[in-house]
């Protein structure tokens, strides 16, 4: 990772402008997609996810949220305790090489959300009563990998990068925070004016953060903000650690060849409300998925060839590998339809 971010490259880094706007082309929809979906299976706040790939941002295709070695085998190691596909990959292992992961954008969005999360989960920082705006800037700190002495130097959120995380996020509304998880799939725009906001003491540098003087816009999107080019997507619907891996096998295998990569989500409330858009093909990897979008009144295809708007296909099978392959079979079948 990444050994710290002066306040400087904060404020040139990540301001208005810049926010994964379509203008910039169409990589950028889609990666706020797979960090939003990154966000839903790791259980954490979607517009930090977003932030963290503006901070890191090294461009399509190009190990966008800058995943260190470290990292990566982390994740790789989680990869392999959770594949039931079956499927091996570019170098024979059951998991992405570090290449595919730097290179494969929904991939690199899922490994690096994953990191983050494994500084939720065990943050040496945090030992205090806290507040929710702190600790988010704690963990995007950890992440950076500039807060390893917060226990001694008494942290929890005062750098450059930790508190430009978070104002990238939330704009002035980043007092208001009320919790550190996944509160649906909250897609972020940052306001034009901004102010300064004193950043001081702590770990890492003190000085002054530009910041914006109003709230930024969380809009609870009800289906994918990127599209192919005929406005169309696949969203894949899953429940479980293992379902994750073989809806991100199906992305793997079809960057391979050139298409779309779906949007992978834990967040049955986002795939139900995207079956109403026509534009958008809805498959549930897994019983679990399949069970929580038929309780949501969802009717279920078996199959692509049978599916018609405002259905999904149900891909909830006996076991884990056939459920992918099943999945893996009617996204090709959808992405040959121009989906």
């Amino acid at each position: 990772m990444p050994n710290g971010c002066s306040i400087s490259e904060a404020l040139d880094r990540n301001w208005p402008g810049y926010y994964y706007q379509p203008r910039l082309g169409a990589a950028y929809p889609h990666m706020k997609d797979f960090l939003v979906a990154a966000a839903s299976q790791f259980g954490i706040a979607a517009p930090v996810a977003q932030a963290l790939g503006v901070m890191e941002e090294e461009g399509p295709n190009n190990n966008w949220l800058t995943l260190g070695t470290t990292a990566e085998s982390h994740f790789q190691s989680w990869w392999t305790t959770s594949n039931v596909t079956g499927v091996t990959y570019s170098t024979g292992q059951k998991y992405p090489s570090t290449s595919d992961l730097e290179s494969i954008n929904s991939l690199n969005a899922a490994g690096g959300i994953y990191w983050l999360r494994d500084a939720y989960t065990s943050p040496p920082c945090i030992s205090g009563d806290y507040t929710a705006w702190e600790k988010l800037a704690t963990y995007a700190s950890l992440y950076n990998g500039i807060c390893g002495d917060c226990d001694t130097l008494g942290c929890p959120d005062n750098t450059a990068y930790g508190v430009s995380t978070v104002l990238l996020a939330y704009g002035a509304a980043y007092t208001s925070v009320s919790s550190t998880g996944y509160q649906g799939a909250q897609y972020c725009d940052l306001p034009n004016t901004s102010t300064l906001v004193p950043l001081g003491g702590g770990c890492g540098p003190s000085g002054t953060v530009t910041a914006p003087s109003e709230s930024a816009t969380l809009k609870l999107r009800t289906s994918p903000y990127g599209r192919n080019a005929n406005n169309r997507q696949i969203v894949i619907c899953i429940a479980t650690d293992e379902d994750y891996v073989s809806g991100l096998t199906v992305n793997y295998k079809l960057d391979k060849t050139g298409d779309t990569q779906t949007v992978v989500t834990r967040d049955i409330t986002f795939a139900a409300q995207s079956t109403r858009d026509s534009d958008i093909v809805v498959i549930a990897c897994g019983t679990p998925a399949a069970d929580d979008l038929a309780a949501s009144g969802i009717t279920a295809a078996s199959s692509f060839s049978s599916w018609t708007a405002g259905q999904f296909i149900n891909c909830g099978k006996a076991t884990g590998t056939e459920s992918y392959t099943c999945t893996y079979n009617n996204a090709i079948a959808a992405t040959a339809a121009g989906y």
